[in-house]
């Protein structure tokens, strides 16, 4: 029976969000494993965001409730589909979407391939097979989830004490799990991070795949399988795996976006716009730093239309399901807190300016220590392996391509993302933080895989063009 409940807390998701992202037009320019992916994604952020209204709306959050709600949402979108003729996984195109499958992989691609496939089996046994035992998870996230278990709301004292100012998605979605379980297993309780890596694997390679070659797009996301920091994170149930592949991964979208406009292809870029914008506003709900990484690829959006001139009345029509996903799913969270935590976390660093502007010498030095501390841990630790000493190498010698185009504006994204960092730790409450060790990878982590997936996209055309000259002859 542990099983069959398992398989419902799995395949509940997948099917709930491959509806809401039949609501939007994307089922032309995704490939079946992708759209199997993302489904899972959103599916996830959707059922916590029906629990979090049914605690809102006082009704127990239990498996019956869950059901009930994600039955008549499915009935009223049902409802539309069928008007539209319209679902997510259109099997007419299934000759499309196959181009993932192993068929002709060449001996260097089945070993990468293996590989991978070893990697995330080895993550899902590290997972399941012990109990929570990291201590801030097992002190806020852990038995968070276990008390909205029992009290089938978040709204009761022993819950919403740990839970009061943080964002909702760790316990939440932890929750869920133990609900669609029936029992609280320790163990289980971590089943969706493993799954979220195979989901950001899938989309990785989807999005590489897209420009380069099957053997580039395995290369670099069994590069990606190998990140020794992540892995370790995504058998935790710590929050900061999840906000790494929302995160990355609407930030990748969003690139993907900017790289078929540029081409005038608008409807494909259109739907990645859109993916983008639903996994960006999933981030805002599970971290309080998702929100400032959200704004920062806003604000890189907005720049990316003013200067190619796309904000007119054409092209507004295109826009607005990404807006509307957007701001359907990020708006409850805001509203319920993010937004103080913005502007708290402002006045913390504005009034750590000028508190640093008054301190003594010593003080005066923690920028400098910030910068040494943080360029020690990029390039000199083994969390992420030689992945930084790649992208300054990239920088330096494929310069003519990386700040070429949207490259430039993915360049952007991290830049701030990691200016962002700096500018946390130097200014704000978090310096301590940082001299224990304890954060800084965890924040860095969120812009990891678009760090490879931007070296990916400016190595990979010149090993193909060397590739390409070596057949010629």
């Amino acid at each position: 029976m542990l099983y069959l409940n398992l398989a419902l807390v799995l395949l509940l998701p997948l099917v709930a969000g491959s509806l809401l992202l039949s609501l939007f037009p994307l089922k032309k320019d995704l490939y079946l494993a992708e759209k199997l992916a993302l489904s899972f994604l959103a599916g996830v952020a959707l059922v916590v965001m029906i629990m979090f209204f049914l605690s809102l709306s006082h009704v127990p959050v239990d498996r019956l409730t869950i059901l009930i709600s994600l039955l008549v949402l499915s009935a009223v979108a049902g409802g539309y589909l069928v008007g539209k003729r319209s679902f997510l996984f259109d099997f007419s195109e299934m000759g499309d979407s196959l181009k993932l499958a192993p068929r002709g992989f060449s001996p260097a691609g089945s070993l990468l391939l293996a590989l991978i496939a070893v990697k995330t089996i080895y993550l899902f046994f590290v997972t399941l097979v012990k109990p929570v035992v990291d201590i801030d998870a097992i002190n806020m996230y852990s038995v968070g989830a276990k008390g909205i278990f029992y009290s089938k709301s978040f709204l009761t004292p022993f819950v919403f004490e740990r839970l009061y100012g943080k964002p909702l998605f760790p316990y939440l979605s932890q929750a869920g799990v133990l609900i669609g379980l029936g029992t609280f297993n320790d163990c289980l309780i971590k089943v969706l991070t493993p799954v979220m890596f195979l989901c950001l694997l899938i989309i990785f390679y989807s999005a590489l795949r897209r420009y380069f070659s099957r053997l580039a797009a395995l290369g670099f996301t069994f590069l990606l399988s190998t990140l020794p920091f992540m892995i370790f994170h995504a058998a935790t149930a710590y929050s900061d795996f999840p906000q790494m592949v929302y995160y990355s991964l609407g930030a990748i979208y969003l690139f993907l976006f900017m790289k078929d406009e540029s081409r005038g292809r608008s409807g494909p870029a259109c739907a990645f716009l859109t993916v983008s914008a639903i996994l960006l506003g999933a981030s805002v709900w599970i971290k309080r730093g998702g929100l400032a990484l959200v704004v920062v690829n806003l604000a890189v959006l907005l720049v990316y239309l003013l200067l190619n001139k796309l904000l007119n009345k054409d092209k507004w029509p295109a826009f607005w399901p990404a807006a509307v996903a957007f701001l359907v799913i990020s708006l409850p969270s805001i509203i319920y807190g993010q937004a103080g935590f913005l502007f708290r976390g402002l006045a913390g660093v504005a009034s750590g300016a000028a508190a640093e502007a008054a301190s003594s010498a010593g003080e005066a030095n923690r920028l400098q220590v910030v910068v040494e501390t943080v360029l020690k841990k990029l390039f000199l630790y083994a969390d992420w392996q030689l992945l930084f000493l790649l992208f300054l190498l990239v920088l330096i010698f494929c310069f003519r391509r990386a700040f070429q185009g949207p490259l430039l504006y993915l360049l952007a994204v991290i830049a701030l993302d990691l200016g962002a960092i700096v500018a946390q730790f130097s200014f704000g409450a978090s310096f301590a933080y940082l001299l224990d060790g304890t954060l800084l990878d965890r924040l860095v982590m969120s812009v990891v895989p678009v760090v490879l997936f931007y070296c990916a996209c400016s190595l990979t055309p010149y090993f193909e063009e060397v590739s390409k000259g070596h057949e010629d002859q």
